[in-house]
């Protein structure tokens, strides 16, 4: 299967999301992912050693909702193609109008997402009818449990994800140590 998914969200999620995309490249299956700018380096490095790659939208889905506009870089969408894929994963239990969009330039493809819902924001509509696999997680669940379920499901058998992790090489490090000695707790943590 070739898999699409969006992660919208910024560092955080993509972490959180890392073990699942990190099954799904480790299966086999290739995979693109759709992030925002803030995500992508971090994507990148918890992606190292396997096949996935990377497509980046240059603005938040979330902004763009608040202010009412849904015209993304139809540059994504080139390298969607190019990819040749035949599943979309929507990444968050909110989805996007990211998502929205991606269901309708790409109808042919099957949908995986979970039981939520539109994040708040301008909706360009419901989306459109297709081949659509719905998977009950719990909205209070943390984000690594629903990203369980979610693979699961696209992989086709159960799962124990692991926490997620990245290993900063020496240079990560440094870059570190430069900009944020003044944090809480100083550089400690980076070990």
């Amino acid at each position: 299967m070739r898999i699409v998914v969006t992660n919208p969200d910024a560092m955080g999620d993509a972490v959180l999301r890392l073990p699942m995309l990190q099954a799904i490249a480790r299966e086999g299956h290739p995979l693109l992912v759709i992030c925002r700018p803030l995500a992508e380096y971090l994507l990148r490095r918890g992606l190292a050693g396997t096949d996935a790659r990377i497509a980046v939208v240059p603005e938040s889905p979330y902004e763009m909702a608040r202010a009412g506009r849904s015209d993304f870089n139809r540059e994504v969408l080139t390298r969607i193609h190019e990819f040749q894929p035949d599943t979309l994963v929507f990444g968050p239990y909110q989805w996007t109008i990211l998502e929205d969009w991606l269901s309708r330039e790409l109808p042919g493809l099957a949908r995986i997402r979970m039981n939520g819902y539109r994040f708040e924001g301008r909706s360009v509509g419901p989306l459109p009818a297709g081949d659509e696999t719905i998977v009950p997680v719990d909205e209070h669940w943390h984000e690594t449990a629903k990203s369980e379920r979610l693979c699961a499901q696209i992989l086709g058998h159960d799962v124990k994800l692991g926490d997620p992790s990245l290993q900063a090489d020496d240079h990560d490090k440094s870059r570190a140590r430069e900009h944020i000695p003044s944090a809480p707790g100083g550089t400690e943590w980076l070990k």
